[in-house]
């Protein structure tokens, strides 16, 4: 009866016999409670990718005005299939990393003259939002 009392206790369901098993059962137990309830990362954009989506879409292959944003991060610029890129951008050879991307966000008509996208994010850690949500797609 004690030993039963002992698992028991374990689990939460007493306070008696928590011994070294008890404990280390006591933290299986957290652990899997924890794993089995965990949910994924939030991968909901933050509200400064709201003047982002009124011309793109965050969903592979789903071109609007601009085109969707789902995977570019870490891609060649102008590379996604269906979607009639400016020339200006074509010919500019470059590669979406945080440092492209912080530029082009700051002033896109600056970093790439006569391309077609002029919204700009002039605030740095909006920047920084926009650029760690677009890692996430």
């Amino acid at each position: 009866m004690a030993k039963r009392l002992a698992i028991c206790g374990s689990f939460g369901f007493g306070a008696i016999g928590v011994g070294p098993i008890g404990v280390g059962l006591i933290g299986v137990a957290g652990f899997l409670a924890t794993a089995l309830n965990a949910q994924p990362p939030s991968t909901q954009p933050p509200d400064v990718m709201m003047q982002c989506l009124g011309c793109h879409s965050v969903e592979p292959g789903r071109h609007s005005v601009g085109p969707s944003l789902a995977g570019t991060y870490g891609k060649d610029a102008a590379s996604q299939d269906g979607y009639e890129y400016s020339y200006a951008l074509m010919d500019a050879q470059l590669v979406w990393d945080e440092a492209t991307l912080d530029s082009y966000l700051a002033n896109p008509a600056r970093f790439v003259p006569d391309g077609a996208m002029n919204s700009r994010v002039p605030d740095a850690s909006e920047r920084a939002a926009i650029i760690a949500y677009l890692k996430s797609l």
